[in-house]
């Protein structure tokens, strides 16, 4: 007899997505950059923070914004492997434009279905997911979301070389 549960997950996987929190906490807290970077990486969520914060302090910027965790992925050797332009006052002033950007683009979906093997991280407009081995892992629905850029990074890359360095011990202080 099939379970709720492993229908549940068979549906899942012929919809390439299974629902993932890699927050410690199982917390829904907006913190999609965390979860996806520690989900492709394989890297603690802990260890994933932390290095986004130390970066973002650096950049004088918030760790989740964009400019800091393409630092981040760049810092731990990740390969960009897809980019779309966008014009963002036409992306949000022009109905036309918007339907017509989406129409050429690749819903994150597409995007698993072509890469059957390897660990990315994915942006869309307004979430980063995580998609590995053609699966995407990720409690958001993200499937027909438009791909802005997306990432191929190695499991267990790590931005702290050692263990000394791993995590700035301010962000772990209680």
């Amino acid at each position: 007899m099939i379970t709720v549960q492993k229908k549940r997950h068979i549906a899942q996987v012929k919809e390439r997505r299974i629902s993932e929190n890699k927050n410690p906490k199982g917390r829904m807290a907006e913190d999609c950059v965390f979860r996806a970077i520690a989900g492709a990486t394989d890297q603690p969520w802990e260890e994933v923070y932390a290095g986004l914060c130390e970066i973002g302090l650096t950049l004088h910027s918030m760790p989740n914004f964009p400019v800091v965790f393409r630092a981040y992925l760049q810092a731990i050797g990740a390969t960009s492997v897809y980019k779309r332009e966008v014009n963002w006052h036409r992306l949000y002033n022009d109905a036309a434009y918007k339907r017509q950007w989406e129409a050429a683009g690749i819903s994150v979906l597409d995007f698993a279905k072509s890469h059957p093997s390897g660990n990315y991280v994915v942006r869309v407009e307004w979430h980063v997911t995580c998609v590995r081995n053609g699966i995407i892992y990720d409690y958001v629905p993200c499937q027909q979301e438009i791909v802005m850029e997306a990432w191929k990074v190695t499991a267990g890359m790590s931005y702290f070389k050692n263990e000394d360095e791993k995590a700035a011990s301010w962000v772990f202080e209680k």
